[in-house]
């Protein structure tokens, strides 16, 4: 099974990790109510591009006045995320953690994500990015697991750089790798998330389910930090 194969996380990135877990007080890295949030609703962006088209998007989001660039239909996403949350924790139904210490990670690591599928070739001179039917287009031909993929990648390495910074790691260890945080976001970070959907394929139900991923990040950390121990 994937899951029996050890990860080749760095030794800056595994202790990150620990120190993440640890701070962790409510247990919500794993399943909150912003991850759970920016997971499905990837998934519906994904189903509407493809079977609807920019009409669909425009319904997504509920938005009156039209999304047409990259960074509207992002804005957009955003505030209609954070409502769901909202609805989310008033109706008091659900079983993901209402704590707010990952929303920041989980939101912008949603962002990130759009803009690796939809805005590739981005640079510093483009500042909207590419119109809404560019962004639907490109949305219709990303499958789920790589939207999923990003999501979680960019979530991962948000949280890991974040404690990096918050350890204060370059004045502690000035003789640093400077590719050091890039690495933990393009190898550290994309490690665990590959290694999460592989156990969600392993362990999904019959649809695709974020809980199931949740899950199945929650079992990733877990077998990740197994026998780790720093001092």
């Amino acid at each position: 099974m994937k899951s029996e194969i050890p990860l080749n996380l760095s030794d800056g990135g595994i202790y990150l990790l620990v120190v993440a877990r640890e701070n962790d007080r409510h247990g919500a890295l794993e399943k909150n109510v912003a991850l759970l949030k920016v997971l499905e609703f990837g998934q519906e962006l994904i189903h509407v591009c493809g079977q609807q088209g920019v009409e669909g998007l425009y319904v997504l989001l509920g938005t009156t006045s039209p999304a047409r660039t990259f960074l509207m239909i992002t804005a957009a996403s955003l505030h209609e995320i954070r409502h769901r949350m909202h609805e989310y924790v008033r109706g008091k139904h659900g079983t993901a953690s209402a704590v707010r210490d990952f929303d920041w990670h989980a939101l912008q690591g949603f962002a990130e994500a759009l803009a690796d599928v939809a805005w590739p070739r981005r640079n510093a001179n483009d500042f909207d990015g590419p119109a809404a039917e560019e962004f639907v287009s490109r949305l219709a031909q990303t499958e789920l697991n790589i939207m999923w993929l990003r999501t979680l990648q960019h979530y991962l390495a948000n949280i890991l750089q974040h404690t990096f910074a918050d350890l204060r790691m370059r004045e502690r260890v000035p003789e640093l790798d400077p590719a050091t945080e890039v690495d933990l976001r393009l190898v550290d970070a994309r490690l665990l998330a590959e290694r999460t959907l592989g156990i969600y394929q392993e362990i999904r139900s019959d649809r695709d389910d974020p809980e199931f991923l949740a899950l199945a990040l929650y079992q990733t950390i877990n077998e990740t930090l197994r026998g780790q121990t720093f001092q």
